[in-house]
């Protein structure tokens, strides 16, 4: 499952096919599809929203042909961001008056704003940079031993619980619903011991700066993929090593789909790797990365998704209760209808993109 995938869902008659033939003897099969799965601490962006439309048509069109289908909104709510966020939170903090008053897309924006500002600080102030360090460490720590009671932990709770409301409330003005909802941070305890099982069976090995690596053997891609920082705590990596491992021991499921940018094609090629490498080849060939491509004026980080500055982000007017259209909104609302058909039945690239891998 891949873009020409996608691209054969289009031809006219193919879906005509697929439908005819359910009632076959075909072998219906059980998918996961991860989809949508958004950072938090920043709006959602156009890049999200490609993801979500484009999963949410395969898992309708698995779901049509019989398919038993368990879509997964895996939200990014861990990594080295929020300990920036956290480490210069106390310098642009709003008073508490002001902040209870703010609206959650109001919140979101100042954290987003607090993040940009702290990632420009952190290329260019060292003692900034050991700060946001220590802080990740202390973070993964309380994790592991689940002590929620630090500010710096509570800020994460707070930032997630912000969040996990303007995400549910946009999900629900385009009419989106998951079966489930997971949360990176939910891996920490186990990337920890699957890396240092890693290293202990020197499958991963520490190189000169001290993080930890697995070789690659495709280094036309990459040379190595790091698993491991220095200070051994997790990466993103290492985090989807282990819920990809719990996946499987929840679904058994045939395929594992995976619906985010073509610019993630190295992540999921290491995660392959060491799947095989462990001894897990079968699920290594389970998991399939249905990619498309990015839009300019989104870069990526560690994660799957974009956190830089902001770019396009998405606004959908809110029509429920008693809030009537005005021409404008119903304009508005007419467009966001259009959105779905428009992303995968067009064309499965945007119409300006990024450049991109080889």
């Amino acid at each position: 499952m891949n873009t020409s995938y996608l691209r054969r869902l289009r031809t006219p008659g193919t879906l005509k096919a697929i439908l005819s033939d359910r009632s076959s003897s075909r072998q219906c099969k059980k998918l996961v599809i991860d989809y949508s799965s958004p950072n938090i601490a920043k709006q959602f962006h156009i890049g999200n929203l490609r993801s979500t439309l484009i999963g949410r048509y395969l898992e309708k069109v698995h779901r049509t042909i019989g398919d038993e289908v368990t879509s997964i909104n895996y939200l990014g709510d861990w990594g080295t961001q929020f300990a920036m966020i956290a480490a210069y939170w106390p310098q642009v903090r709003p008073s508490d008056s002001f902040w209870e008053s703010c609206s959650d897309i109001d919140k979101i924006r100042t954290l987003t704003d607090c993040y940009v500002v702290a990632n420009k600080k952190g290329k260019v102030d060292e003692n900034f940079r050991d700060k946001v360090r220590e802080t990740f460490a202390e973070m993964e720590s309380c994790m592991e031993s689940n002590d929620m009671s630090s500010p710096t932990m509570q800020l994460w709770q707070d930032i997630r619980h912000i969040s996990e409301r303007h995400l549910k409330h946009f999900y629900n003005m385009l009419n989106i619903e998951f079966d489930r909802w997971e949360h990176e941070s939910s891996q920490v305890t186990a990337a920890r011991q699957l890396t240092a099982d890693l290293a202990k069976k020197e499958i991963a090995r520490a190189t000169a700066s001290g993080i930890w690596v697995v070789d690659l053997p495709n280094r036309e891609l990459e040379e190595y993929a790091v698993v491991r920082k220095s200070d051994y705590t997790t990466l993103y990596l290492s985090r989807e090593l282990a819920s990809i491992l719990n996946r499987d021991e929840l679904f058994h499921a045939d395929r594992y789909v995976y619906v985010v940018d073509r610019a993630q094609r190295k992540h999921f090629e290491a995660l392959r790797t060491i799947l095989k490498r462990i001894g897990r080849e079968d699920l290594a060939e389970k998991i399939e990365h249905v990619p498309y491509g990015r839009v300019k004026g989104l870069s990526t980080s560690d994660l799957r998704g974009a956190f830089d500055e902001p770019s396009q982000c998405f606004i959908l007017p809110d029509f429920s209760g008693t809030n009537l259209p005005t021409p404008e909104g119903w304009t508005a609302w007419l467009a966001a209808g259009a959105i779905e058909p428009s992303t995968v039945c067009v064309r499965s690239e945007p119409l300006t993109t990024a450049p991109h891998e080889p």
